[in-house]
């Protein structure tokens, strides 16, 4: 595939993503406003925490996905079918193993942490463990369903990821629409019913991968070599993933035994916000990811590196259309969007906006990396660091500091996190630093600081209303667009964006 194809796949599947996201996105948000209203702030807490405690074991579902994508991006590359046969087998086989150590644990320590430990209403504790099982079902289901879903991302057929996420969006609006008339226990039957869900996502995409990839067929195989490539790139990818783990959920089991359930659902609702913004960047970058590994797998590193270049600017500019409005009047959006905006939600939002802007610049040098393989050196520098989170927050948390303190501790670790995976990719790939910070970072910093200026003045000279809100939307699209146009862009790529535009107007008159 040539280079012009793989853009013109690249921006389609980019395409496909949004689609999926601006749906999610829209039930994600619709869906704080119904479930906090439903369930009242105190249950809210409680499922957050729940879920917290159940995701603390995501960090093995990331790392596998990662891995799956990695090795089955990597075969694709090479047009070996045998290769991503096997990977896939010895992926799977893997998976059951995981959900074996996962309900062991869930099943002891798990319920054990919750009646002991979790500052939950004595008369809400067993309905606290009934949603504990139902969520550990989710997940199981969830973790399943992640090789599928690496399969489908690898092969690049992106329309597929979004026409099942119309099917998920049905569902889980659905489900949240089905609280209003369950007369049954409120918050069970909220984890009931997203535990179906889960398993019908699972279902759809087996027999999707079962009908389309004729060349996949499961059978328990076991290859020495292909097993210890796998567990030694997972296993890093277990360490630093699990810093992500450390940094939302246990800091969030951490606030609830200091400040209680409101605080955990004000920052719930923050998370929220934050991962519906953000995912627009991860959209972005799970279109591009495989190629940035194939075209690694080939040894067209120079290629590989101007798509990271690329991929980071544009993930940034994403990002922050959304993030500068929502930054400036996330007081008044919160306040027309939830009926109760539980206390220091306002100031937890945003903070994380901010923590996702380091976020977005990070994203493509992690495919670098986990394109090269070797996860030692990124993972136990970069994972090592993420970790520091959890001391930190335990200390300003012990010190008496407010609890949104500790967003201000992730935002420091973030930018240097961001700073460590340059430097680390210059060793692993040999990515030039210097062409990172001029190409990436300083346009970045330039476009974020003059396209803050418009916006944020009439945000200070105006009152807060409706027309406001709209008055800094559009602001700050258009001061956005035209510095990053100006500012952010090479004169060769503000050339390229400019001659497709020219090209689309032209086929559209045709």
């Amino acid at each position: 595939m040539n280079d012009i194809d793989s853009r013109k796949r690249v921006l389609k599947n980019t395409l496909m993503l949004y689609f999926r996201q601006f749906l999610l996105l829209f039930i994600s948000l619709y869906s704080v406003r119904i479930v906090l209203d439903v369930l009242g702030a105190e249950d809210y807490g409680i499922y957050n925490v729940i879920a917290g405690v159940v995701t603390m074991f995501s960090f093995l579902t990331t790392a596998m996905a990662n891995a799956n994508q990695r090795f089955f991006s990597f075969s694709l590359g090479k047009k070996d079918s045998i290769l991503l046969n096997k990977y896939f087998n010895i992926t799977l086989e893997i998976y059951f193993i995981i959900i074996f150590i996962i309900i062991f644990i869930s099943e002891s320590f798990g319920i054990w942490f919750i009646q002991h430990k979790l500052k939950i209403p004595f008369e809400r504790i067993n309905a606290t463990i009934i949603l504990f099982q139902f969520s550990i079902l989710a997940f199981v289901f969830n973790l399943l369903a992640s090789p599928y879903m690496a399969l489908i991302m690898s092969y690049e057929n992106m329309s597929v990821f979004a026409k099942v996420s119309i099917v998920e969006g049905m569902l889980k609006l659905l489900t949240f629409f089905s609280l209003k008339i369950i007369y049954f226990d409120k918050l069970i039957s909220y984890g009931m019913l997203l535990s179906l869900t889960s398993f019908l996502l699972l279902l759809i995409y087996f027999l999707y991968c079962k009908t389309n990839y004729k060349n996949i067929r499961f059978s328990f195989s076991f290859d020495k070599q292909i097993f210890k490539e796998i567990f030694a790139f997972t296993g890093w990818c277990l360490f630093g993933t699990s810093a992500g783990v450390v940094k939302n959920q246990i800091i969030n089991v951490l606030l609830n035994m200091k400040f209680g359930t409101i605080v955990n659902a004000a920052r719930a609702v923050a998370m929220n916000v934050n991962n519906a913004v953000i995912s627009f960047a991860t959209n972005f970058n799970m279109a591009v990811k495989p190629q940035i590994v194939k075209k690694y797998s080939i040894d067209e590193k120079k290629e590989a590196f101007d798509l990271v270049f690329q991929t980071s600017k544009l993930s940034f500019l994403l990002l922050y259309i959304f993030i500068l409005p929502s930054f400036l009047e996330m007081n008044y959006v919160l306040s027309i969007w939830l009926k109760d905006v539980p206390a220091m939600t306002v100031i937890f939002t945003r903070l994380f906006l901010i923590e996702a802007m380091f976020d977005a610049l990070s994203f493509s040098l992690q495919s670098l990396s986990q394109a090269n393989g070797n996860m030692r050196l990124y993972q136990s520098v970069v994972g090592g660091v993420l970790l520091l989170n959890l001391p930190f927050a335990y200390l300003v948390i012990r010190l008496g500091y407010d609890a949104y303190t500790v967003q201000f501790v992730a935002i420091i670790i973030g930018f240097l996190s961001l700073i460590l995976r340059v430097f680390i990719n210059k060793l692993l790939t040999g990515m030039s630093v210097s062409s990172f910070f001029k190409l990436v970072l300083c346009p970045c910093c330039i476009v974020s600081l003059i396209s803050a200026i418009v916006p944020t003045t009439f945000y200070f000279f105006m009152d807060e209303s409706f027309v406001r809100l709209l008055v800094v939307i559009v602001t700050s699209l258009f001061s956005i667009c035209l510095s990053f146009l100006y500012l952010g862009l090479s004169k060769t790529e503000r050339k390229q964006i400019i001659l497709i535009i020219k090209d689309k107007f032209r086929r559209n008159k045709i």
